[in-house]
């Protein structure tokens, strides 16, 4: 198929090509005409009538093989033969009709040459060669013996008609340009053979490479045409290659996943940087694809196209839901004991089962402490796991942050005298503003950073709480003199369960929870989290929250509130 499509697409590429042929001869033809040596037997009429029978039969290869792929491969052969056969015949006539032996024309004979070097091999083209020397041979002996009457091309006697030296030596030499044409043709047309092959290899390699691709791949050009469509792609997004590659993404008609697939491109086209985002796609089955749209780049640098690769992540989607449920699950089995432990240990170590001796109550408040951990773990995970189903929910209100900041480090103050802790709060002189914030979730974010900033930092350190304001953000500032963190391991901090090395060396509790908690609170308050470190000298980290009425966080949908229900 790719051969015969190869063939028509040349084949049409001559018929474009023989038009510029059709309307230059024409206009050589006239100019010969008027030009004061010329011939007289070439009449405006007579090239009128080539230039009609030449558009037309051109016509008609256009009409037969604008079909071609329908057409079998002996009937487009055949065809494209004759088609050079009677371009052949055209120029013969041209040939006799403006001079014969005396004809300058013989020139043309070079065009079905270059024709047959695009079409056939070696032998294809030296056989049109051959044909051309027949013709020209027959023109020039049938007029020599006056067979036909000979047409001379000028007005006066060039002394060359009838002479058999003078036309011995011009045909044999024109013989010989015609058979030299055809030769330097046929290395021509292997040379391209060779450049084909080369390139038919490296297509191959590369159809080879996307077909076994695990993951599906579209690409589209320039002009938002599609290039390329692999299987995986096929089947993940249920649209057949074979009707959908080389038509417009943009076309009206396109199905409903290529549809997604286009948004998504398009949405990407003003970003250099890859984009990755998720997509879910409903066929025979549902497949949930993480979509990466990336600029195709030429060579030169240019951006050539647009590519989407789509990997489907349908099964670690849903073994991370069975994960996320099963911790849920844990957790909520793991609460209510644990509370239990929580309020016996606290009533032994109150005395309200009799008077404790040293030894036991300390025993007991190791106990109460270890407790009190696995509960803030516990409740991590359960928040972690709210946070991924979407059920974390927010009840967003107009509040002071100055007064939620210094209850956070009032609560923490204790622990803060246990370890020699120096805290400061530091904020304007003047009111700040009022933020719209889900007052809870937002406590659980400072509480964490504060939290952090109290186990890693050492004995007589200090922790800095700044709060400040500018007319977009407010923001919210918690530095400490604590261990830092490497900077080989920052781009991590906010990955769920990660914990520097250091830290896990200096305290071997926690759970690695904390800031990707904190990120995605403040996210959905509409505000960003960004922090800066120096082992050994300690960290600040920063969120802002919007004052700015367009950046304010949105109230829960509907749906939202009724999957936080579950």
């Amino acid at each position: 198929m790719d051969k015969k499509l190869a063939f028509v697409h040349a084949v049409l590429g001559i018929i474009r090509g023989r038009w510029i042929i059709i309307f230059g001869t024409t206009f050589l033809g006239i100019v010969q005409k008027f030009i004061a040596v010329s011939s007289v037997h070439l009449t405006l009429q007579s090239i009128g009538i080539m230039f009609l029978i030449a558009s037309s039969l051109n016509v008609i290869y256009y009409l037969y093989f604008r079909k071609g792929v329908r057409r079998s491969d002996v009937g487009l052969r055949t065809m494209a033969f004759i088609s050079i056969f009677v371009d052949q015949l055209l120029y013969t006539l041209i040939v006799y009709t403006s001079g014969g032996i005396e004809s300058l024309s013989f020139v043309f004979y070079i065009i079905p040459i270059l024709m047959a070097t695009i079409l056939y091999r070696p032998l294809g083209i030296m056989g049109v060669a051959s044909i051309n020397v027949l013709l020209y041979l027959s023109v020039i002996f049938l007029e020599f013996y006056e067979v036909l009457p000979h047409q001379a091309r000028y007005a006066f006697d060039s002394g060359m008609f009838q002479n058999p030296l003078v036309t011995a030596s011009n045909a044999l030499l024109v013989v010989a340009t015609i058979f030299l044409s055809g030769v330097f043709s046929t290395f021509i047309s292997q040379l391209l053979n060779e450049r084909e092959h080369e390139l038919i290899v490296e297509r191959d390699r590369t159809r080879s490479i996307i077909a076994n691709l695990i993951d599906g791949l579209l690409v589209v050009d320039q002009h938002r045409q599609i290039m390329i469509l692999n299987s995986q792609a096929e089947d993940m997004l249920a649209v057949p290659a074979l009707e959908w590659v080389t038509r417009s993404i943009q076309d009206s008609e396109l199905p409903q996943n290529l549809v997604q697939l286009r948004d998504m491109m398009n949405q990407a086209r003003a970003s250099y940087a890859p984009v990755t985002k998720e997509m879910v796609i409903q066929n025979a089955r549902r497949y949930v694809v993480s979509v990466t749209v990336a600029h195709v780049v030429g060579i030169e640098g240019a951006i050539i196209g647009q590519m989407a690769v789509l990997r489907d992540i349908t099964r670690e989607k849903e073994i991370d839901r069975m994960k996320s449920e099963f911790i849920s699950v844990a957790s909520h089995q793991l609460r209510t004991p644990l509370s239990a432990i929580k309020w016996v240990v606290k009533m032994l170590l109150d005395g309200d089962a009799g008077e404790l001796s040293p030894e036991q109550k300390n025993l007991l408040d190791k106990g109460y402490r270890s407790n009190e951990r696995m509960i803030t773990l516990v409740n991590d995970l359960l928040n972690v796991s709210r946070i991924e189903e979407g059920r974390f929910q927010y009840q967003f209100s107009f509040e002071p942050i100055v007064p939620l900041v210094e209850s956070v480090v009032s609560e923490l103050k204790p622990i803060l005298s246990e370890k020699h802790l120096t805290v400061n709060v530091e904020r304007p002189a003047t009111d700040l503003p009022k933020v719209k914030i889900d007052a809870n979730k937002l406590r659980l974010a400072i509480q964490n950073l504060l939290d952090n900033g109290i186990k890693y930092t050492p004995q007589g350190g200090t922790i800095t709480v700044r709060v400040r304001s500018d007319r977009k953000y407010l923001t919210v500032e918690v530095q400490d003199t604590g261990v830092g963190i490497p900077k080989a391991q920052q781009a991590q901090m906010f990955q769920k369960f990660f914990r520097a090395t250091n830290v896990v060396k200096l305290q071997t509790e926690g759970s690695g929870l904390g800031l990707f908690i904190v990120k995605n609170i403040v996210e959905r308050h509409g505000g960003r989290i960004s922090f800066e470190s120096e082992e050994g000298k300690g960290s600040v980290f920063r969120f802002t929250l919007p004052l700015d009425e367009r950046l304010l966080p949105k109230d829960e949908s509907e749906f939202e509130k009724f999957m936080a229900s579950f």
